[in-house]
């Protein structure tokens, strides 16, 4: 038999791998990199890299030029991708110190800018000088028509490796297309107009870009100082401490959470607009707060101004007032207007800020004695915690140690709803002693019910108020002496280990 001659499918079969794995290197390596070649031709603004780093950045619209300069070029962040430090240098701030920058709003028309994709060019490689020339001047992008008024555009100064200027990249935005949504775009680096093509960028670009404000450009935050480094704070409704971590105000235990709440809402607020000091004029603080951060100290005053109902034109209708608020800061020499929701967050009762639990979690788990009394009660129902679990002090009694575990859990899920004073009068329900073997009368409370509400009392404290308790915790709470018992009594009833 004839041996089958495997040289030439093998050849075939080698040149038909090779041709396949060029394809797909073709495919899925030089594809890709031809995209992205293709993608920047269609940018009017084609930075080298996306982390090339940007000096200056000038936007000018109808309203006249803005002007940014990066002072983060010794750190390599004046660029989309990182967070540098930005000034404003046109216009410029009273006495000649520059603005500081909206860092979020200089990113935006950053990425925005070098991420501008064209998704039509306008081809004038083929056409003649002169024929050119007079489209560029239909497309308001003549050398004539870019220096008017009118025209707007958008410029990157880059830095070179020593931080020192380098080139500039310009994008020339010129009159509308007549048909879609778009504008014609010209680019131009160190000045020379590339006039052989032209960008179609869409008005949603333009419009974002161009339709920014000195105001959106600057720094609106009105405070730079870390919420948990303040260890004081003075308003006009009360004065706080706070010492080892834990806060009181005007002497009573403050709440840490909410005390934070309100320190985040001051240190995180920011300017809506910067108006004129007459703005405030004749007008008293709402609120104000002094705030000290170590050597620090921090304030602002809140004002509220009703802006009377204005005629809208061409209707017999009219806007309604509105309230509007103003701040004075020691971080900002203007006059600031803030949202509305800066004083819901800020203006608190001493009521609101002070501690509304009874017992916290820690405090629930360290007790390991409960004891409970009434004016009703042949004997006080008492409770130990010893080797994981809870049981009757006195097993003859039958007293149900679920009981006093699930007490516990009541007192320190139910808030305090508010403060009264003087104690009203009332009947008590029941008289609660709990502690720890240290202290076993660490808590003493009386609970009792005024008008059909529940309150408690703390016996610990000389202060002459009560506090309104929740109302789902009147149905809650034991009553009676045989509420307290075992319904089936078989054993001592330990009750479950603490959660």
């Amino acid at each position: 038999m004839k041996q089958p001659n495997w040289k030439t499918p093998l050849i075939l079969s080698a040149t038909l791998f090779g041709v396949g794995t060029f394809a797909y290197w073709l495919q899925y390596s030089h594809k890709p990199k031809k995209d992205k070649a293709d993608t920047e031709t269609k940018k009017p603004i084609s930075l080298p890299a996306d982390d090339t780093q940007i000096a200056m950045i000038r936007v000018k619209s109808t309203r006249g030029l803005i002007e940014l300069k990066c002072e983060s070029l010794s750190d390599k962040k004046c660029n989309g991708l990182t967070d540098g430090k930005w000034i404003l240098t046109n216009p410029m701030g009273p006495n000649g110190i520059p603005y500081p920058a909206d860092l979020m709003t200089v990113k935006e028309v950053l990425n925005g800018t070098n991420n501008a994709v064209a998704p039509e060019l306008i081809d004038l490689t083929e056409e003649t000088p002169e024929k050119r020339k007079s489209l560029m001047n239909d497309y308001g992008l003549s050398d004539e028509k870019r220096t008017t008024i009118e025209t707007q555009f958008i410029e990157f100064v880059t830095a070179d490796a020593q931080g020192k200027p380098g080139k500039r990249y310009t994008a020339w935005f010129g009159v509308e297309h007549p048909i879609g949504d778009k504008t014609f775009v010209g680019s131009a680096v160190e000045g020379a107009v590339n006039d052989k093509t032209v960008f179609l960028i869409s008005n949603s670009f333009k419009n974002s870009t161009f339709g920014k404000t000195v105001t959106n450009f600057r720094e609106k935050a009105l405070f730079n100082f870390d919420r948990n480094s303040v260890d004081e704070i003075t308003s006009n409704k009360f004065k706080a401490k706070k010492t080892n971590g834990i806060w009181t105000i005007n002497g009573f235990e403050g709440s840490n959470d909410r005390i934070g709440t309100v320190l985040s809402a001051i240190s995180n607020s920011k300017a809506s607009e910067f108006v004129d000091e007459s703005m405030i004029k004749g007008l008293k603080p709402v609120i104000s707060y002094t705030v000290k951060s170590g050597n620090q100290t921090h304030s602002i005053e809140l004002f509220e101004k009703i802006l009377p109902a204005k005629a809208i034109p061409g209707s017999k209708e009219k806007l309604s007032a509105e309230k509007h608020y103003y701040a004075r800061t020691s971080g900002i020499k203007e006059i600031v207007e803030v949202e509305s929701i800066l004083r819901n967050n800020i203006d608190k009762k001493l009521s609101e800020l002070r501690n509304t639990l009874i017992l916290t979690d820690a405090e629930k788990i360290t007790a390991t004695k409960i004891k409970a009394e009434a004016p009703s009660y042949s004997a006080a129902p008492e409770f130990e915690y010893a080797n994981g679990n809870w049981k009757s002090k006195d097993a003859a009694k039958n007293w149900d140690a679920n009981i006093g575990s699930k007490l516990l859990n009541l007192l320190a899920m139910t808030r305090i709803q508010d403060f009264v004073s003087p104690v009203p009068s009332g009947k008590e329900i029941v008289k609660l002693t709990i502690g720890d073997d240290k202290n076993p009368a660490k808590f003493k409370m009386s609970f009792f019910t005024a008008k059909d509400k529940l309150y408690a009392r703390n016996l610990n404290d000389k202060n002459n108020e009560a506090y309104l308790m929740e109302e789902s915790m009147k149905s809650a709470l034991p009553k009676t002496e045989n509420e307290w018992k075992l319904q089936n009594p078989t054993t001592n009833n330990p009750a479950p280990a603490k959660k």
